[in-house]
């Protein structure tokens, strides 16, 4: 089987490995600051913690939850997969990558509406460079409040995702 690429893929360790892409432009949200991302103890799928997201429909456009830089083969097939579930079905899930080279805008790996289970969802692309960032983010165009959450996060060299893994040790 293939090894999972993501550090902290379970939240295990809070938001470590992980950054709100906002801060890569100083982006802002309109009328309020939020805590879009944060950590919840209570709804994980596997573990004892999972992303949670919040959404609000004035703002089209959210900025993703992004990974570091992942170590790639130029080139070759990697699938990414998560499992998510929300609490509207209106909430739209999308995963992206960003290549080393940080071309923009970012490449749509799956965007899908989420329903109230846990659920598993996979996209895969090539690599364009040596290095790849992964990115989630959720909008939710008509409940204010809805939100959504996010655990068991899987990159892997590979065609289709493999059975969900924690990573070794030390990658």
């Amino acid at each position: 089987a293939s090894r999972n690429l993501i550090q902290n893929p379970s939240f295990e360790e809070g938001l470590h490995y992980y950054r709100d892409t906002a801060s890569w432009c100083h982006q802002s949200y309109p009328g309020e600051d939020r805590d879009v991302y944060s950590i919840e103890k209570a709804a994980a799928h596997s573990g004892n913690r999972c992303l949670k997201i919040k959404t609000w429909k004035d703002f089209t456009y959210l900025s993703p939850l992004g990974t570091f830089s992942i170590p790639v083969m130029k080139g070759k097939c990697y699938v990414f997969s998560l499992y998510a579930k929300a609490s509207s079905p209106n909430v739209c899930l999308s995963m992206q990558h960003i290549s080393g080279e940080f071309q923009w805008p970012v490449a749509i790996v799956k965007e899908c509406n989420l329903s109230n289970d846990w659920k598993r969802y996979e996209g895969s692309f090539k690599a364009e460079n040596q290095a790849e960032a992964l990115l989630v983010s959720a909008i939710d165009g008509v409940d204010p409040q809805a939100e959504a959450w996010i655990d068991d996060l899987q990159f892997e060299e590979a065609e289709s995702a493999s059975a969900y893994a924690d990573p070794p040790i030390g990658v």
